[in-house]
């Protein structure tokens, strides 16, 4: 079995007109909405060029047909979680937060595992460049939660006033990868030879414990790191403490020298900082 998607064009129209009016879709998707082929056409019109509008904006979304093998089975969109009205306001949640909406059209495609896997795929293709996705199914919806949480969302809320939940997925290779280049950053000359940009990514009540047991503060460490440096970084691992916490370990080569590190990030509004860092020579 072959999962793939393609971008969403007008000769799918029909499809969704199908699916959208299938029993089994209409009980949690659009389910007060008549679907007609011109309603069908209206609407995801801009769908296909790639936005929705937006009280008077376009707003970018990024939308798909699921395919197996060589069937089209279902679909599913991608967006800033922050650009469209919600139910329930999204609070306290990452800043870097997507969204997205799936259907398995074809019934008979139907708890086989395919949503499932269709969604890890779809997001390691395509969400990369958000840190954290977002969904909100009906709590009644169980099938939906546990296609969820088979592909790794986490239930945050469950919300009183309606009959939504909240649930997330932190996207580990984005965060990696974003954490991993704040680190590589460090290890440039010019950055650490830069006050502005030493102040932008080192935290005021930084702590540092060197290779030979000794503690640094953020000045100790400017004030010494002044050295170009050609490090190789190997091993790069984080783990979410929090929303607003990560932890890094990796390896560095530095002249046939081995350390293992240990960092921890701290976000500070919409920026993230290092508040902690120990290297240990690696016997």
């Amino acid at each position: 079995m072959k999962i793939s998607f393609k971008p969403l064009s007008e000769t799918h129209y029909t499809f969704l007109l199908k699916w959208l009016e299938a029993p089994h879709v209409k009980a949690w998707w659009d389910k007060d909405v008549q679907w007609t082929l011109p309603l069908i056409e209206e609407k995801y019109a801009d769908y296909t060029d790639g936005y929705k509008i937006e009280n008077d904006e376009a707003k970018p979304i990024s939308a798909y047909i699921i395919y197996v093998d060589n069937k089209a089975i279902g679909y599913i969109q991608l967006y800033n979680a922050y650009d469209f009205l919600r139910t329930e306001p999204l609070i306290g949640l990452p800043s870097s937060l997507g969204a997205f909406d799936i259907l398995i059209g074809e019934e008979s495609y139907l708890r086989k595992g395919i949503g499932s896997k269709a969604i890890v795929q779809f997001l390691e293709e395509n969400g990369n460049y958000y840190s954290h996705i977002f969904v909100n199914p009906d709590k009644n919806n169980q099938a939906a939660i546990k296609t969820y949480e088979k592909a790794g969302f986490k239930k945050i809320k469950e919300n009183q006033d309606s009959s939504e939940i909240f649930m997330i997925l932190l996207q580990t290779s984005a965060i990696s990868n974003f954490i991993k280049q704040l680190e590589l950053s460090l290890l440039d000359s010019k950055i650490r030879q830069s006050k502005d940009e030493w102040n932008k990514l080192i935290a005021d009540d930084y702590i540092g414990h060197g290779k030979s047991g000794k503690i640094y503060n953020k000045t100790d460490c400017f004030e010494i790191d002044k050295n170009p440096r050609t490090a190789e970084v190997s091993d790069f691992k984080i783990k979410e403490l929090s929303k607003e916490l990560i932890l890094a370990t990796y390896k560095t080569t530095e002249d046939g020298l081995e350390t293992l590190r240990s960092s921890m990030w701290k976000k500070f509004g919409d920026d993230w900082k290092m508040i902690f860092h120990k290297g240990t020579n690696q016997d």
